[in-house]
């Protein structure tokens, strides 16, 4: 819980004497914390709060000094969450390109800036509507399935701002038994973990089953562009092929062909694209030779 909410809670009701304290030590907190302080232990925060008239650290040891206690760990909570959405950043953007680094970057920024300003209830659509008002991501972006990586950075600002622990970020396994484990772990019932249960050991029979089969080798292919047996020309078609692939016949039309094969008319119009002679040629042999 953030330390702001955890204070009004504490308040409601307590005297008004234990009320003061209490804004005492918030106010405190809150500046060591602004200090990058770490340490909100009785021992590192009783100095400052007797410095200024507040409560003496045997009261805050003390059995009714519960609250203090508990608005101390929320800021120690706080102050150990503060940098996991720079830590997170700074893994996000390792494999990221340059753009979608750019991006993360804003993303980061603009999280920064909501909470530092007091947003205790950090939402994508601010995010975005932040981003985007400085030419960066909109809404539909971050939703992109695609981009499951800024969503998991506003996570983590959010759950600073309230003050909660970051969320977990489990390594992906390569084990399909340890992530089939982790996955009944998410299951809050054993009724319902029994039938998935049984889901994935039959996943795992056709797993093994599968690895069992070794596929026929497959024959080998033939070479690309390989001319089809079994084809017999007539010596009429040979004729023809002979008179369309001629020289002779080519200035006849006013065609030529050029350094490249392609074949172009008088305008140098591209008629034929590179190997439509050769191609033609390579036939008129192979029926030659069968004939």
């Amino acid at each position: 819980m953030h330390p702001d909410v955890l204070l009004t809670q504490l308040k409601a009701g307590a005297s008004a004497r234990k009320a003061r304290g209490l804004d005492l030590v918030h106010a405190i907190c809150q500046e060591q914390f602004a200090r990058g302080n770490q340490d909100f232990t009785v021992e590192a925060i009783a100095p400052h709060i007797q410095a200024r008239g507040g409560p003496q650290a045997a009261s805050l040891r003390h059995p009714t000094g519960a609250h203090y206690r508990q608005l101390l760990q929320a800021w120690a909570d706080q102050a150990r969450n503060r940098s996991y959405p720079d830590t997170l950043l700074a893994q996000l953007t390792a494999q990221a390109d340059p753009r979608r680094r750019e991006r993360l970057a804003a993303v980061h920024s603009a999280c920064r800036e909501l909470v530092d300003g007091g947003c205790r209830t950090l939402r994508m659509t601010d995010v975005a509507r932040l981003t985007h008002m400085r030419g960066g991501l909109a809404a539909s972006t971050i939703r992109n399935s695609t981009n499951s990586d800024y969503r998991t950075l506003i996570r983590a600002w959010a759950a600073q701002a309230r003050g909660l622990p970051p969320p977990e970020q489990p390594a992906r396994s390569q084990d399909p038994d340890a992530r089939e484990a982790a996955v009944l772990k998410l299951m809050p019932y054993p009724s319902a973990q029994a039938p998935l249960a049984e889901v994935f050991a039959e996943n795992r029979q056709l797993r093994a089953q599968l690895s069992a089969v070794q596929p026929p080798a497959a024959p080998d292919p033939a070479p690309a562009g390989a001319l089809p047996t079994g084809i017999a020309l007539t010596a009429g078609e040979i004729k023809a092929l002979r008179q369309a692939t001629s020289d002779r016949q080519l200035r006849a039309r006013g065609w030529s062909q050029d350094p490249s094969g392609r074949i172009r008319n008088g305008k140098g119009r591209v008629l034929y694209k590179p190997g439509y002679l050769s191609a033609l040629h390579k036939v008129l042999r192979a029926a030659e030779l069968a004939e």
